[in-house]
């Protein structure tokens, strides 16, 4: 369930899975009478997104931080990423392939 009342710039994913794959690493499941995951006692979870298709300021994720500690977070979790292949493609597209020599 998502709650997104009186909540502005909702960044819903265009990409599904990433989400979806993190959430389930953390509170896992049973797998042949195993439990697999890393927290599995989670009775209560905060979860929010905070990155849009194209990312977002850093003062939106401080925003999020901030979010999370007021409502008395214990762990909080954040991954961040970039489309890294996507990038080579629009610097060389865009002639800027001295950018990449560092990768």
């Amino acid at each position: 369930m998502t709650h997104t009342e009186g909540v502005e710039g909702i960044a819903h994913d265009k990409v599904g899975g990433h989400d979806t794959h993190v959430a389930a690493r953390l509170f896992g499941c049973a797998v042949d009478g195993k439990r697999i995951g890393l927290a599995p006692g989670i009775d209560r979870t905060l979860i929010a997104k905070v990155l849009g298709p194209e990312g977002a300021a850093a003062e939106v994720v401080i925003l999020g931080l901030e979010w999370a500690l007021k409502k008395k977070a214990d762990i909080i979790s954040i991954s961040l990423g970039i489309d890294f292949p996507a990038l080579v493609d629009r610097l060389v597209e865009a002639d800027h392939p001295g950018a990449l020599e560092a990768y």
